[in-house]
């Protein structure tokens, strides 16, 4: 039987086998394998995360929330490379920095200064190109979850007004998400998903950089491509495909 540990179940902290413990801060949570390390007093993140890549600690995952950003592109290779297989990982997320900082010469930022990465406005594309790339991003995870998507129409649409999402919308996201699970079960691949999502509160994003140690065997960089771009897309009960843009 194959474990699959899901980014959804990573980023809280859960693994398939659970047991109730209380941690050092008295609240009452589930989590993998009984109680958390607590972190000494005065311990930064960037130090707490070299003892779990040690295999020394297992820390609860939130605790690196931000973590990417205090390190900054020059040290990603420092606080990934011991990870097996790392290495498509941190070109990718070189990438996403660079991607962040754009043409400004003068711009040494990772992101905006706060905890999130967002899509950058020298990043956006024109409509006609925003929904090619909404396709290929439903067509590859339609693939996966083998979804037909045959009779699914695309179209841009220029407000950002909530559309009903039908059901191949959730067959497709959820079953994508279903999919998506872990080769690995150590703490360090729960700390990392928690960095992945927490930088821009975005799944794909995170599948995108972590895909290495992603069961699925496929190349999401139908997630990024859209992602950069600010652009999204809704499956309403029709099966019109709304493609949207950042607002």
């Amino acid at each position: 039987m194959e474990t699959r540990f899901t980014l959804a179940a990573a980023a809280e902290g859960h693994e398939p086998e659970q047991s109730l413990a209380v941690n050092t801060y008295g609240t009452a949570r589930m989590v993998p394998g009984g109680r958390y390390d607590a972190p000494r007093p005065g311990e930064d993140p960037i130090t707490l995360w070299s003892h779990v890549v040690a295999g020394e600690r297992d820390y609860e995952p939130s605790t690196f929330m931000g973590v990417i950003n205090m390190l900054g592109p020059a040290r990603y290779r420092a606080a990934f490379s011991a990870l097996p297989n790392s290495g498509g990982f941190i070109e990718r997320l070189e990438r996403l920095a660079a991607d962040q900082r754009g043409p400004e010469p003068d711009r040494d930022s990772a992101s905006t200064g706060g905890i999130y990465f967002v899509p950058q406005p020298h990043n956006a594309v024109a409509p006609d190109e925003l929904v090619e790339l909404a396709r290929e991003n439903v067509l590859l995870k339609a693939q996966i979850v083998e979804e037909d998507t045959s009779d699914v129409s695309f179209v841009y649409v220029a407000s950002n007004e909530a559309v009903p999402r039908g059901s191949l919308h959730w067959a497709i996201e959820e079953g994508f998400a279903d999919r998506c699970g872990f080769v690995h079960g150590e703490p360090w691949i729960f700390g990392l998903s928690e960095m992945c999502y927490s930088i821009a509160a975005s799944y794909d994003l995170a599948r995108w950089l972590m895909q290495d140690w992603i069961v699925v065997e496929a190349d999401f960089e139908p997630l990024y491509a859209l992602w950069k771009t600010g652009g999204y897309w809704d499956i309403d009960e029709n099966n019109v495909c709304h493609v949207a843009g950042a607002t």
